[in-house]
C-alpha cells in the first residue's frame, strides 16, 4: 500500500514528511548541520536564526507545540526527524528517554557508585525531587528495586 507523500509549502519552503526542506529562494534543498549534541539544524536566511530541523518538521505538519513542552525523538536517534518518530512530551518525559550519560559506570540509568560507602547506589527523581532508594553490593538486585519503584 502506498501512502501519498503530503507536502506543505510557505513563502519559503517546502515541507516533505521523509525530513527535506526545499528553499524556494536558494532553489535547493537545504542542507542540515548537526550540533555536538546530534541534533539536525539549518540556517533560516528569512531571519538569520539557526532553527532545530525536528521542530520545524513537526509545528509544520501537526501545529504549534504547546507551551513547556518538547519534542521527543521515539527511537533516541536525534537525526531521525521522520514525522513518526516525533512525539511532545513534557520536560520530565523527556529526560526518562534519555539515553545514558557517558560518565556512566554502573550501566543502568539511576545507579551509581559511591565512594563513601563503597557500595552501589539508587536514585530516582520524580517532581524535581531526588529519591534514594538505598545501597547494595550487588548491582543486579539494585536495578530490580529501581524498575519497580520506576512502575509505581
Amino acid at each position: 500500500m502506498n501512502i501519498p507523500i503530503i507536502t506543505i509549502e510557505d513563502d519559503y519552503y517546502i515541507y516533505y514528511p521523509d525530513r527535506n526542506i526545499f528553499s524556494k529562494k536558494l532553489n535547493r534543498y537545504l542542507k542540515f548541520r548537526k550540533n555536538k549534541y546530534g541534533y539536525l539544524n539549518f540556517r533560516d536566511y528569512n531571519d538569520k536564526k539557526f532553527k532545530y530541523v525536528h521542530r520545524l518538521i513537526y509545528e509544520k505538519f501537526v501545529g504549534k507545540i504547546p507551551k513547556g513542552l518538547q519534542i521527543n525523538h521515539k527511537n533516541n536517534i536525534r537525526d531521525d526527524n521522520r514525522l513518526e518518530n516525533l512525539e511532545v512530551v513534557n520536560h520530565q518525559k523527556n529526560i526518562q528517554y534519555q539515553l545514558l550519560s557517558k560518565n556512566n559506570t554502573s550501566g543502568y540509568k539511576g545507579i551509581c557508585w559511591d565512594k563513601a560507602s563503597n557500595k552501589w547506589r539508587a536514585l530516582i527523581q520524580y517532581n524535581k525531587k531526588r529519591i534514594h532508594l538505598g545501597y547494595i553490593i550487588i548491582l543486579k538486585k539494585l536495578k530490580k528495586c529501581i524498575t519497580k519503584k520506576q512502575k509505581n
